[in-house]
């Protein structure tokens, strides 16, 4: 049996994380997908099962994308982190790598 990577998705906007689900679906490594709508209940799945990747948008109400890197960096240091924002300040940006994070991408901020 080949190991397929599982991947959590946190975005607060239903129809980006039906889109990336999607998105993801279509690799040739197949990944297993879980989504979720905040950060307080990402944590709670990743403290429920392994994840290999976690993607995560920073603006969410709650719990935003920075706490939750910074909780997955302490409890989970070996996880691989990405976020898809539509932050472009560099500052925030700094600050996201500063907490561990691997790779920033910006969401396109427009329908193309």
């Amino acid at each position: 049996m080949t190991h397929r990577p599982k991947v959590l998705l946190v975005d607060d906007d239903s129809d980006l994380l039906e889109l990336y689900q999607e998105m993801l679906s279509k690799l040739p490594s197949q990944p297993i997908v879980r989504t979720t709508n905040s950060g307080a209940k990402a944590i709670a799945m990743l403290d429920a099962e392994p994840f290999s990747l976690l993607l995560s948008d920073l603006n969410m109400p709650g719990m935003d994308g920075l706490q939750v890197l910074a909780v997955v960096r302490r409890k989970y240091p070996q996880m691989r982190t990405a976020v898809m924002t539509t932050v472009t300040d560099p500052q925030f940006r700094m600050r996201a790598y500063a907490i561990g994070l691997d790779l920033y991408l910006e969401k396109p901020n427009n329908s193309e």
